[in-house]
């Protein structure tokens, strides 16, 4: 982070950290729990999260910084998603 960040970053940045919080809490559960805590907790999470994407993808300089960071976990996200199961 800079002094001044991009609420953009912060935003992207939070969900990010609210998907590694879920993860520290279900870390010594069976793999079958961590399965189900994720599908409930983090698929809605995650949905959101994609949606935001696309959302400030269009809004977004095509060859901008910020655009390219957005492009990034888009054109990974089939495999973000295996996360879940």
């Amino acid at each position: 982070f800079t002094a001044n960040p991009s609420p953009v970053a912060k935003l992207a940045l939070d969900t990010i950290h609210e998907l590694y919080r879920l993860e520290r809490k279900i870390k010594h559960r069976s793999a079958d729990k961590k399965r189900q805590w994720r599908q409930r907790y983090a698929t809605p999470r995650l949905d959101a999260f994609h949606q935001w994407l696309l959302l400030q993808q269009a809004q977004t300089a095509p060859n901008s910084r910020l655009r390219k960071a957005l492009d990034y976990p888009l054109k990974r996200w089939s495999a973000l998603l295996r996360y879940l199961d």
